[in-house]
C-alpha cells in the first residue's frame, strides 16, 4: 500500500513540475531591464556564498587543529582557561 502512495507522490511530483515550468514560461514576457543588471544581482549572490564557504572552512580548519587535554576536552581557545 505504502509503495502505491510513493508512486502516485511521484507522479504528482513529476507532472506539477513540468506544469509549472511551461506556465512560467508562457505567462511572463521578457523582462526589458538591461542585462548587466542581473549579471550584477547575479554576483552579489555568488560572492557573499563564496565568501561563506571560505569563513566556513576556516572555522573547520581552526577546530580541527585544536589540541585535547589529558580529559579529551576540546580546546577552542588555547593559552585562555
Amino acid at each position: 500500500m505504502r509503495v502505491s502512495f510513493v508512486f502516485l507522490g511521484l507522479v504528482y511530483h513529476v507532472l506539477k513540475y513540468f506544469v509549472d515550468k511551461y506556465n512560467i514560461f508562457f505567462a511572463y514576457a521578457p523582462c526589458k531591464v538591461d542585462r548587466s543588471v542581473h549579471f550584477t544581482a547575479i554576483n552579489f549572490v555568488v560572492v557573499p556564498m563564496f565568501m561563506l564557504q571560505l569563513i566556513m572552512l576556516a572555522f573547520v580548519n581552526r577546530v580541527q587543529d585544536t589540541k585535547l587535554h589529558a580529559d579529551d576536552q576540546p580546546v577552542l581557545f588555547p593559552g585562555k582557561l
